[in-house]
């Protein structure tokens, strides 16, 4: 359930004049209570000096039964319920009654104890009874006993309960003529708020005719005041609104037809076609486009629109201190809405052409000044400050479409001058493979030749030779391999170039690929270099193209081995059954590759050091043709090194388990064993 502000209103004031008037009962309730009992103890206090005032004299005397008298005498007051008579050490010696019960007692208990203490009189409350112990003195101050007195509360209490119910009628009384006096106010105020509420919701829906009739010279008159000049202010922002979005809807008109595209067939028709654009697009009388020429220092006129010929030859010559040489020299706009009162127009020229507002706009082509674009207007006003983003947008795009006419023909030229020497790139690149190929092949088989012959005269095949020649033909023989070696690795990257390798899977065992990939190694390599192969001896079966794993594995080792001059050469693999892939990892602790060379050591014919003189040779085709044999498998390559300390190769590739294939081909003995 909702609650309008008549009923919070309403419900505040209630609480209110509860709270007030629940506190003011309370208090009075409370400090009437304490004044009552404040009363009763003096009344008390006031009785019990008169009787011990009364029965000193027969006390002295010990005439006990006139003290009994008196004190059964006393008791006529409601209010005492008992009175006790004690010589000075507390014995008792008449309680006021024929019986005498307490007679000859000693009171002990506390507050006798701190009357027979005290110089004065004592008094204390326990439960209903009010106990007020008075010594008795003799008119020269000696003590000769005490009474003891017991007040009753009733009468007390009754009094406090009477009082206490008159002051919750009068409060209850009170609260509810603050009740309907709360909402009779609340009523008349909630009124003037619901109707201010009404009005303001009225005009935030768009109805701003609305007005208030609220007669009130408080703070919610002010408010209804407020609110109905407000009202009238929107109704003014919003008609002045719509006739600012009219006038956007029209620059936009303009901004959209200054936009759409411009074809000529010359330069001279573009220049008319952008001065009838400019026109169009502004609804100016006329329109001039002025171009720099930086060799006569002075301003052409290609083309205008509107201009009397008057005009134009007494402009002809522009001083630099005028609005077009400033306009030009700062590249900044320059708009007079008044072309008579603005003392930036100093010839007023365009006032006898009859002219009343211009607008002088720079011209960018290709981004540098080419000239000014001159609009001016009959109309006073026409052309305002207001404008200014407006009309530097349009003049750019007319920059744009000057500047596209021209780029268009020099963009077609070059596009078939690009055309032409991708072709001819084509052909010299596919030439350029077709040598190296066919180099390759050709130089291979001579190669072949001479290390077959070098390696039959070493083994004496020929003949005896000596330890020297012995040592020759192993030069021989180590420098034909090597270059043998890198005939294979150019091969094998003309073949990558041209796109002439395929991939094809077969069942290879991968503990046989290694431990032909190792046999390698088994003969010594020249350096001080410690080969350590970690990988399990049971690694799977499994589908890849083996021949290029090999591949990839010899020409990482051997560029590990190269860069190495002592150390050692790990060598590890490992199957992750997880992801679906064999990684093969190679590190050295050979002299390493600095950090800036990370990032292009796998591209062809890239060598940490390319310089004549460089300390290792190679033509810089093996890490090349990893990446590129890594990739074709959908595998991926990665490195880390550090300069001085080694390298470390990462080979990761995806593979398929064979368990089928291996159990098949091992009983047929067709299983291709990849070594």
């Amino acid at each position: 359930m909702k609650f309008n502000i008549r009923h919070k209103l309403i419900a505040f004031a209630f609480c209110i004049a509860l709270l007030v008037g629940g506190s003011i009962s309370l208090y009075t309730m409370y400090s009437g209570r304490q004044q009552i009992l404040l009363t009763f103890e003096k009344d008390a206090r006031a009785t019990a000096d008169l009787i011990a005032r009364t029965i000193a004299n027969e006390l002295f005397f010990l005439d006990v039964a006139s003290v009994r008298m008196r004190l059964e005498g006393s008791r006529a007051n409601a209010d005492i319920r008992y009175t006790i008579v004690t010589d000075a050490k507390g014995f008792v010696l008449t309680d006021g009654t024929d019986e005498n019960r307490l007679g000859g007692q000693l009171l002990a208990d506390s507050f006798v104890r701190e009357m027979l203490r005290a110089e004065v009189t004592v008094v204390k409350a326990e439960g209903d009874i009010f106990k007020i112990g008075v010594p008795i003195l003799m008119p020269n101050g000696s003590r000769i006993g005490y009474l003891l007195a017991g007040f009753s509360f009733i009468r007390a209490d009754e009094i406090v309960r009477s009082a206490t119910w008159t002051s919750i009628y009068i409060t209850t009384l009170f609260i509810g003529i603050g009740t309907v006096l709360a909402f009779f106010f609340s009523a008349r105020f909630s009124r003037s708020i619901l109707s201010i509420v009404r009005a303001a919701k009225s005009i935030g829906e768009g109805q701003l005719d609305t007005r208030l009739d609220v007669r009130r010279s408080d703070e919610l008159g002010t408010l209804a005041g407020s609110i109905n000049q407000m009202a009238q202010a929107l109704k003014e922002s919003y008609q002045d609104l719509e006739e600012k979005i009219a006038e956007r809807t029209r620059d936009l008109a303009e901004l959209y037809t200054a936009l759409t595209p411009i074809v000529s067939a010359n330069a001279d028709d573009l220049m008319q076609n952008v001065a009838e654009r400019l026109k169009e697009a502004t609804h100016a009388d006329a329109a001039l486009i002025r171009i720099f020429d930086h060799k006569t220092q002075s301003y052409l006129y290609p083309t205008h629109i509107g201009f009397p010929s008057s005009y134009l030859e007494a402009t002809r010559q522009v001083a630099p201190d005028s609005a077009i040489g400033t306009s030009f020299s700062i590249g900044e706009a320059i708009i007079s809405a008044n072309i008579r009162e603005d003392p930036r127009l100093k010839g007023k020229k365009q006032l006898e052409a009859g002219f009343a507002s211009c607008a002088f706009l720079p011209l960018r082509v290709s981004g540098g000044l080419y000239g000014i674009i001159h609009l001016a207007s009959r109309k006073l006003g026409h052309f305002n400050e207001g404008q200014k983003d407006h009309l530097m947008a349009i003049a750019r795009q007319m920059g744009v479409a000057t500047e596209n006419s021209g780029l268009y023909e020099t963009l077609r030229q070059k596009a078939e001058e690009l055309r032409k020497n991708t072709l001819e790139l084509e052909k010299a690149n596919k030439a350029k493979d077709e040598f190296l190929s066919t180099m390759s092949h050709e130089l291979r088989t001579p190669l072949n030749v001479v290390i077959g012959y070098a390696a039959m005269l070493k083994d004496g095949m020929a003949g005896s030779i000596n330890a020297e020649q012995e040592n020759a033909l192993g030069k021989i023989l180590t420098r034909a391999n090597d270059q043998l070696e890198m005939i294979n690795r150019m091969l094998q990257a003309t073949q990558i170039g041209v796109g002439e390798l395929r991939v094809t899977k077969q069942v290879v065992n991968l503990n046989e690929l290694l431990a032909g990939v190792r046999s390698n190694y088994n003969y010594p390599t020249g350096k001080e270099i410690r080969f350590h192969w970690e990988y399990s001896p049971d690694l799977p079966f499994v589908r890849t193209d083996g021949d290029k794993v090999k591949h990839i594995l010899e020409n990482i080792i051997a560029n590990a081995v190269k860069f190495t001059p002592v150390g050692s050469i790990t060598i590890s693999v490992r199957h992750i059954p997880r992801l679906g892939v064999i990684e093969f990892t190679v590190s050295d602790t050979g002299v390493g590759i600095p950090k800036a060379m990370l990032s292009v050591i796998f591209e062809m014919f890239r060598q940490v050091d390319s310089s004549v003189r460089r300390e290792f040779e190679g033509v810089g085709l093996g890490l090349y043709i990893v990446k590129q044999l890594t990739e074709l498998l959908e595998g991926k390559v990665e490195v880390d090194s550090e300069e001085g300390k080694g390298s470390t190769f990462t080979i990761t590739i995806p593979v398929q388990m064979a368990i089928d294939d291996c159990a098949r081909y091992t009983a047929t003995g067709e299983l291709a064993l990849l070594h």
